[in-house]
């Protein structure tokens, strides 16, 4: 199951510069993370809030993450994020 979600860098938040947010699509979510394709390169190590859709509605959870691992595929990049307690 694939869902588009928004996000923005942890960074970004705490500076005084304006909010780049930017979407992507969460793929293999579990528990402890997901996979996020984006038409940007993500950075390992960084920090992200996801705003996860809520079924039904136009409600979003934000939810933090670490970028572990991020790949280069035809037409975009690929991440692995964990989630952060």
């Amino acid at each position: 199951m694939s869902q588009l979600v928004n996000y923005e860098s942890a960074s970004a938040l705490a500076s005084a510069s304006s909010l780049a947010v930017a979407h992507g699509v969460a793929r293999n979510i579990s528990e402890g993370g997901l996979s996020l394709r984006t038409a940007m390169p993500l950075r390992r190590g960084e920090i992200l809030r996801l705003h996860v859709p809520l079924p039904g509605g136009p409600t979003s959870v934000p939810v933090s993450s670490e970028v572990l691992w991020t790949k280069e595929e035809e037409g975009g990049f690929s991440s692995g994020l964990q989630f952060l307690a």
